[in-house]
């Protein structure tokens, strides 16, 4: 298991279960130390987990090009990585403008992992859940 906390950002539900949070508003270094810190723990694993992605206070109307293509590029270099290491990813937007975030970033970086999009977390906590211990996991 990786080390706590692992970032400010991230907080533990359960075993296995994790729970990533974005601010509304973060600096381009607070994201990259984020990015940095996010693939310092997925090397760290010895287990494979499932996380939780809150994106609903990212304004990612204000994220433009550059941006979309770091998370891009930061998707491409861990997928390997994430394809071992992550049973499912549960992504929690807002609205339409967030999954057409996501849309984008995936065009740019196809998931090596399985995600589903949900409105509410509460939602995407359970299938998350119900989807840990790999049984139906896709490699």
């Amino acid at each position: 298991m990786a080390k706590e906390p692992l970032h400010p950002w991230i907080t533990l539900l359960a075993p296995r279960l994790y729970f990533l949070k974005f601010p509304q508003e973060s600096s381009q270094k607070e994201a990259l130390e984020f990015f940095a810190s996010a693939e310092a723990g997925l090397r760290e694993l010895d287990e494979t987990v499932s996380i939780v992605v809150d994106m609903r206070a990212v304004s990612v109307d204000k994220v433009g090009a550059a941006e979309r293509q770091h998370y891009a590029g930061f998707e491409r270099k861990v997928a390997d990585l994430q394809r071992v290491k992550l049973d499912v990813v549960a992504l929690i937007i807002g609205d339409e403008v967030h999954r057409r975030f996501i849309t984008a970033v995936h065009w740019l970086a196809p998931p090596s992992y399985r995600f589903q999009i949900f409105d509410d977390a509460l939602t995407g906590i359970e299938w998350a859940r119900s989807k840990m211990g790999g049984a139906d996991r896709v490699d």
